[in-house]
């Protein structure tokens, strides 16, 4: 016997699974989504991490805002601040309107 993993719109969202290895990541999910605490989502590639963090965001009151994904491997030490709080003032020429938004920024009211 097998699971399908869906969102909450009722979309297929993960390869299946057996029940008893889907159970504890529904429970977790759905127990922490409707909260408004910081979740820090560390895991191996290919270990859910995608598919908690967007049941989450699903699920949570955030769920109408964007929702940013972020891969850590994808970003390279020297980037990694650059990438989440926007770029410094210093990073811009004299033609700079305004600086770029760092991700931070861009998930304001969602996740």
């Amino acid at each position: 016997m097998s699971a399908v993993i869906h969102n909450a719109q009722g979309q297929n969202e993960g390869p299946i699974l057996p029940p008893k290895a889907v159970a504890p990541i529904y429970a977790l999910a759905d127990r922490v989504a409707p909260g408004h605490a910081h979740i820090l989502i560390a895991a191996e590639p290919g270990a859910w991490a995608d598919w908690a963090a967007r049941r989450i965001h699903d699920m949570s009151p955030r769920a109408q805002g964007p929702f940013i994904r972020v891969s850590r491997p994808d970003l390279t030490e020297a980037f990694i601040e650059q990438a989440l709080f926007g770029p410094s003032a210093s990073a811009y020429d004299a033609g700079a309107l305004r600086p770029a938004k760092g991700l931070f920024q861009e998930a304001v009211g969602g996740t």
